[in-house]
């Protein structure tokens, strides 16, 4: 439903990663609003927080 906050709990819910590198862990928080249902990332925005297009 367009409006609805989702919260993704990264350790329980099936979703894919790329590889941490370097010594520092891996830590995000990223907030996103999509006025459309089933809305989805553009590709720039996905390279920028997740280091792929899709």
């Amino acid at each position: 439903m367009a409006g609805t906050l989702a919260l993704h709990a990264g350790s329980v819910s099936l979703h894919r990663v790329v590889p941490v590198m370097g010594d520092t862990p891996r830590g995000s928080a990223i907030l996103t609003y999509n006025s459309r249902p089933s809305g989805t990332l553009n590709p720039y925005t996905c390279r920028i927080h997740f280091g792929r297009d899709n």
